[in-house]
């Protein structure tokens, strides 16, 4: 027989879990997919000189306006490891921003180099959907 201590006491263990558990796994998937999302668009940007792939910033509550005219990264991975350092410190509530304000960037997302004829940004947004889509 159920009593009302034990409902009392299911109760509470729903509010701990609201609480405490899901805005932690909320904020954990979040980072995933903020770390997802940045790895793929700086190995889709196109490369020449490296620019453009150094320039992806990874900023929390407002999108970045800056250009480091001096950032170049032809292998992505400075860009994905400083990125990814500002995903580790992001709090639950935070928005995550991944941006790039290189001139030239537009271009590149419609395709304007034969290296990424799908865009970076687009196509990584179309694997992630795909990939967590619910069924």
């Amino acid at each position: 027989m159920t009593t009302r201590a034990d409902v009392r006491s299911f109760n509470l263990a729903i509010d701990r879990f609201i609480e405490t558990d899901i805005p932690e796994a909320r904020l954990e998937f979040k980072k995933l997919i903020a770390t997802e999302a940045l790895r793929s668009i700086v190995m889709k940007n196109p490369v020449k000189t490296g620019r453009s792939r150094g320039n992806w910033n990874v900023t929390r509550t407002a999108p970045s306006r800056a250009v480091n005219v001096n950032q170049f990264d032809k292998e992505g991975s400075a860009t994905i490891e400083r990125g990814m350092a500002k995903i580790d410190k992001s709090k639950d509530g935070e928005d995550i921003f991944v941006t790039n304000n290189v001139e030239y960037i537009n271009l590149l997302e419609d395709g304007s180099s034969q290296q990424a004829r799908e865009g970076m940004v687009r196509k990584t947004i179309e694997e992630i959907d795909l990939h967590y889509a619910r069924p």
